[in-house]
């Protein structure tokens, strides 16, 4: 009976959450719509950002054991982003995956975007290390994202051995996983044509 009544609390809880959480987002979407359209002054695109960071910031404070803490925690760095703080943003989602399951759904997704952030940043040697380990990560589902950014980076830079280094693991990742061809390998030969 404990086991039961623990389960439907569990199951009101992240019943609210989601409620709250769909708020939240419902301010984001609109803060990333106002932005991408372009008409608004920046003060007034920043209020709809710092509206969603207000949000996210009250689902937190209330819903923390929620499963959907760890993405209101990405969501509150990509507002950060938006507002052109990267190392807030690096912050929050190294927050986010240190309290966060490695079973999360989002688990992998958000540490590749870490990396990607972390490559934006400057922190280079540690955004690649980290893109090749998420490559190279069995459980990882969205291995095939880490490897083509992996091999993204080398093709900007000129690195076309490196690149296709990268890109191979991404025909692999399909056979292993049991998913098919990867979305990201018909970029990567796209990219790769190019050159040739």
């Amino acid at each position: 009976g404990g086991r039961q009544g623990y389960r439907m609390y569990v199951a009101s809880r992240e019943s609210a959450a989601q409620v709250v959480m769909a708020e939240a987002f419902e301010d984001y979407d609109k803060a990333l719509y106002y932005a991408l359209e372009g008409k608004d002054s920046k003060e007034v695109i920043d209020q709809h950002f710092e509206d969603a960071k207000i949000a996210f910031d009250g689902f937190l404070q209330n819903h923390s054991r929620s499963s959907l803490a760890l993405y209101a925690q990405a969501f509150k760095a990509d507002v950060a982003l938006q507002k052109g703080d990267r190392q807030l943003a690096l912050t929050t989602l190294e927050k986010a995956l240190a309290g966060a399951s490695i079973n999360a759904p989002g688990y992998y997704l958000i540490k590749t975007k870490l990396a990607l952030i972390r490559l934006d940043h400057g922190q280079t040697d540690q955004a690649l290390q980290a893109l090749s380990d998420l490559a190279h990560e069995y459980n990882n589902p969205t291995s095939d994202m880490a490897a083509f950014y992996l091999g993204y980076y080398y093709w900007v830079n000129r690195d076309l051995d490196k690149a296709r280094e990268a890109w191979k693991l991404l025909e692999q990742v399909g056979n292993v996983q049991g998913q098919g061809v990867s979305p990201w390998l018909v970029i990567a030969r796209g990219k790769l044509q190019q050159v040739s």
